[in-house]
């Protein structure tokens, strides 16, 4: 049964082992976390504990970094909804700057929209005066 705190162990466990994808299993553990509360299944506390288990050593930091976890204030882990919110918001980040970072191959995705458009006005120089175009 998807609604148990084994489930959520389960998920937590998957991504730990790189089996399920972050966003995957943050998508799924948002999903099932209010069924597992409301079966009183689990606590706030002991949910971000496992939650934050499952996501990746880099992405757990960026969390504790920017929401200043502090593992012995009980309080803080209350906020599992929070946690995960901050957990989506640093992965979309992650993935979006990865779009833009260097690649010894292809270069940045913001270097290619330059080039092709140096380019494109380039040929449309050549185009117009062939003598004027550039090398």
């Amino acid at each position: 049964r998807k609604e148990t705190a084994a489930y959520l162990y389960e998920l937590a466990a998957q991504s730990a082992a790189k089996k399920l994808d972050t966003r995957g299993f943050i998508k799924e553990f948002k999903t099932y976390l209010p069924l597992v509360i409301k079966a009183e299944e689990l606590t706030g506390p002991a949910a971000s504990k496992i939650f934050l288990g499952g996501l990746p050593e880099d992405v757990r930091r960026q969390v504790n970094l920017s929401m200043n976890i502090d593992p012995r204030v009980r309080s803080t882990f209350n906020k599992v909804e929070l946690i995960i919110a901050e957990s989506e918001r640093i992965v979309i980040g992650n993935e979006n700057m990865a779009l833009f970072s260097l690649d010894s191959y292809k270069g940045s995705a913001l270097d290619r929209i330059v080039n092709r458009t140096v380019s494109k006005r380039n040929e449309a120089i050549a185009d117009e005066k062939p003598g004027l175009a550039k090398p």
